[in-house]
C-alpha cells in the first residue's frame, strides 16, 4: 500500500490534517478500513488483550464497536501527534488511550 499524504516532516497544519484523516477514518467504524492504516505485522495492547497483525485488530474493533454503539474517537484540535487519543460515547464517559498509527 502506498503512503497517504500528509507525509513526515510534519507543520502543525499538515498534523492537524493527518489527525483529522485518522479521526475521521476511525469513526466510519469500519474494522476492515481502520484496520488498512496498521502493519500487516501491527501489535495492539488493550488493557489484558494483546493483538497481532491486521486479522486479531479486525476482529476486536467488530467486537468493540459491535458493543460501544456510540463510540466516537476525538483527538484535540490542538494535537500535533495521534499517539495520545480521547474517547468519547454519548453517555458521557470518557477515556485515554494510546494508538499508532503507520504513515
Amino acid at each position: 500500500m502506498a503512503p497517504r499524504p500528509p507525509l513526515p516532516p510534519f507543520t502543525r497544519e499538515t498534523a492537524a490534517q493527518k489527525v483529522r484523516l485518522a479521526e475521521d477514518a476511525w469513526n466510519t467504524r469500519d474494522p476492515e478500513k481502520v484496520a488498512q492504516a496498521y502493519t500487516l505485522d501491527s501489535r495492539w495492547r488493550n488493557r489484558a488483550e494483546f493483538l497481532h497483525g491486521r486479522g486479531e485488530i479486525v476482529a476486536f474493533l467488530t467486537r468493540k464497536w459491535a458493543r460501544e454503539l456510540d463510540y466516537r474517537l476525538i483527538w484535540p484540535a490542538s494535537t500535533t501527534c495521534p499517539s495520545r487519543n480521547r474517547t468519547a460515547s454519548t453517555t458521557g464517559r470518557w477515556g485515554a488511550g494510546r494508538i499508532r498509527m503507520r504513515d
